[in-house]
C-alpha cells in the first residue's frame, strides 16, 4: 500500500487487527507496567478528523483568506483568493508575489503542517487523506521561482499557484503604496467592540493588499473538548493504576491564528510590549505611544523578550510513547536561541515550529499541553541527563488541573504561562523561568491606503513600509523543524525580512 494513500492512524488500527489484540477491560485501566491500549476505530478516526482539520486550518484558511474554518467545512466549497488570476482563459491558475527562490521555498512551509509535509527530490508535498494533496516544485526561472499543484476537495477550482517576481504580475493586481494601518495601529471592530492590532501591514516587497490584525479577546477563541485518560508514572517511567489530577476533559482551541501570522505576532510584541513609564508628548516617541494607548484602552501585553504563540486548532499527537495526551495544542517559542537549548550566537532568536524531546523519538511540535502530562518531564530529563530524572506530580512540578486553553488568556484570572524545558525543567513555577502565553485570534482586511469600514480608529500609526522593515531589518532567527536540539548550523539562519508573509 502506498504509504501516503492512508493516515498514520489509519495504519495503526490495521497493525491493531493484524496483531488480533483484545480490547481492554476494567474501563481501559492499564496494567502497571503494561504498554498503551490499543486505540479504538472510533478514537483512531477521531484523530484523523483531527489531522484533516489541521491542514484545512493551514491550506484552506491561506488560499481562502479565512479569518477561522467555519464549522461545516468538511461538506463547502471554498473559492480561491490566494494571489490573482493573470490568464482569465486559465480561472483555476493564480499568481502570488515572491522576491527569490528562498520566499518560494518559504511560502509552501508557511501554508504547510510540518509533520505531514513532506520533501522531495525537488520540493515537497502534503498528502491528508480525506482531504486532498500539495505538490511544490521549483522551477527556478527568470519569471516563475516554483510552483504549487492543488488538489483539494474543498477548493476544487484551484489547479495550482504560481510563486513568481513582481514583473509577471499586472501593475492593478498589487499594491505599492503606503498602509493606512501601520505597525501597532490599535483599531476597535464596529459589529463586536473588540479590539485589534495591527501586526502586518499591507504593501511591501511582495505587494501585498492585505493587512492582518490580532485580538487578544478569548469571547473570540472557539473551542473543543475532547477527554483525557491520564495516569501517574512510576520510577522507571512506566504508567501507574493512579489517575493523574490532569485526566478528564480538556479543552482546545480551533481558530486561533495562523502559523505564519503567529510569527508576525511574536515580532510586533517584541517591539510593541514595552512599557513606558512616561506618557509622551504626541509625535516624540511612537513606540511609547502605542504602549500608553494600549494601557488606555486596558490592554497590558506582558512586558517579556519572550512569547509562546499557540497557532492554527489542537490536533492529534506524534509523540507515541513519549506522551500520555492524544491530542495536543501546538505553538512556536519566540525566545533567545540559548532559552531552547540551541548552540547558537547570543542574541539570535528562535521561532521554533518543533524540535524533538528525546533523541530516540519522532520529531514533535511544541505544545502547551506538554504542562499536564505525567510522562513529558520523565522521557525528556531522561534524554537530557539520564542521572537526574525529573518527575511531574502536579503540584511542584507540572500544571495539575486539566489542560484549559482559555487559562493562558491574557489578563485573565488564572493566566498560565509556557515552560520550554530542558534546563527550565528543574526550575518549574519560578516566575522568572515560564515565557508568557500570547492567545489570540486573527482579522484579515483590504488595505490599499483608505480605512476600513468595520474599524473604529483608537490609535493609528502613520507608518512607511520602510519603517516597517527596518523593524524587521536585524531580527535573525531559526526555524527548527529537524528535531536536533542541542545545536543549530549557520547556515539554517533566516532574516525575518525575508520572509514572504512578513
Amino acid at each position: 500500500m502506498n504509504r501516503y494513500e492512508v493516515t498514520f492512524w489509519a495504519w495503526l488500527l490495521m497493525a491493531a487487527m493484524a496483531l488480533c489484540t483484545i480490547s481492554c477491560s476494567d474501563d481501559d485501566m492499564p496494567k502497571e507496567g503494561d504498554d498503551e491500549p490499543q486505540l479504538s476505530e472510533e478514537e483512531l478516526a477521531e484523530l484523523a478528523a483531527a489531522d484533516r482539520y489541521e491542514a484545512a486550518n493551514y491550506v484552506i484558511r491561506a488560499f481562502a483568506g479565512l479569518d477561522e474554518l467555519p464549522d461545516n467545512w468538511e461538506s463547502t466549497t471554498f473559492a480561491p483568493t490566494e494571489g490573482v488570476v493573470v490568464d482569465e482563459a486559465k480561472p483555476g491558475v493564480r499568481y502570488v508575489i515572491v522576491e527569490n527562490q528562498a520566499e518560494a521555498d518559504q511560502y509552501f512551509l508557511n501554508i504547510t503542517p510540518d509533520e505531514t509535509r513532506e520533501e522531495t527530490a525537488n520540493g515537497y508535498q502534503l498528502v491528508v487523506n480525506g482531504f486532498g494533496s500539495l505538490s511544490y516544485q521549483r522551477t527556478a526561472t527568470a519569471t516563475c521561482y516554483g510552483v504549487v499543484k492543488c488538489g483539494l476537495m474543498q477548493m476544487p477550482t484551484l489547479q495550482e499557484i504560481r510563486l513568481v517576481p513582481e514583473s509577471e504580475v499586472p501593475t492593478n493586481a498589487k499594491y505599492d503604496g503606503n498602509p493606512y494601518y501601520g505597525f501597532g495601529s490599535l483599531v476597535r471592530e464596529k459589529s463586536t467592540e473588540r479590539l485589534y492590532i495591527c501586526v502586518r501591514p499591507s504593501g511591501g516587497p511582495n505587494r501585498k493588499e492585505y493587512a492582518y490584525f490580532v485580538s487578544f479577546d478569548p469571547k473570540a477563541i472557539s473551542t473543543v473538548t475532547k477527554k483525557m485518560n491520564l495516569y501517574e508514572i512510576d520510577e522507571k517511567g512506566k504508567k501507574t493504576k493512579t489517575l493523574a489530577t490532569t485526566a478528564g476533559n480538556w479543552t482546545f482551541a480551533k481558530n486561533l491564528v495562523e502559523k505564519r501570522i503567529a510569527i508576525a505576532a511574536a515580532v510586533a510584541m517584541r517591539h510593541l510590549a514595552i512599557n513606558w513609564e512616561e506618557r509622551p508628548e504626541e509625535g516624540t516617541n511612537p513606540w511609547a505611544e502605542i504602549s500608553w494607548a494600549y494601557k488606555d484602552n486596558g490592554l497590558q501585553i506582558p512586558q517579556s523578550y519572550h512569547y509562546f504563540v499557540p497557532y492554527g486548532s489542537y490536533k492529534s499527537s506524534s509523540a507515541g510513547s513519549n506522551r500520555q495526551a492524544k491530542y495536543e495544542q501546538p505553538g512556536l517559542c519566540w525566545t533567545l536561541a540559548r532559552t531552547l537549548g540551541l548552540d547558537a550566537r547570543v542574541g539570535d532568536y528562535a521561532a521554533v515550529s518543533f524540535v524533538c524531546q528525546r533523541p530516540d523519538a519522532k520529531s514533535h511540535l511544541l505544545t502547551l499541553t506538554d504542562d499536564y502530562d505525567p510522562s513529558y518531564y520523565y522521557n525528556w530529563s531522561k534524554a537530557v541527563d539520564p542521572e537526574d530524572i525529573i518527575r511531574w506530580d502536579g503540584k511542584t512540578i507540572g500544571y495539575q488541573k486539566c489542560f484549559n486553553i482559555l487559562d493562558y488568556a491574557l489578563n485573565g484570572e488564572n493566566t498560565k504561562c509556557f515552560y520550554p524545558g530542558i534546563s527550565y525543567l528543574k526550575n518549574w513555577g519560578d516566575s522568572g523561568s515560564c515565557i508568557p502565553v500570547l492567545l489570540m485570534t486573527q482579522k484579515k482586511i483590504t488595505d490599499k491606503g483608505q480605512a476600513s469600514s468595520k474599524f473604529v480608529d483608537v490609535k493609528i500609526i502613520d507608518q512607511s513600509r520602510e519603517q516597517y522593515d527596518n523593524a524587521l531589518a536585524s531580527i535573525r532567527y531559526y526555524e527548527v523543524t529537524d528535531g536536533r536540539i542541542t545545536s543549530y548550523d549557520r547556515d539554517d539562519e533566516k532574516l525575518m525580512k525575508d520572509n514572504p508573509d512578513m
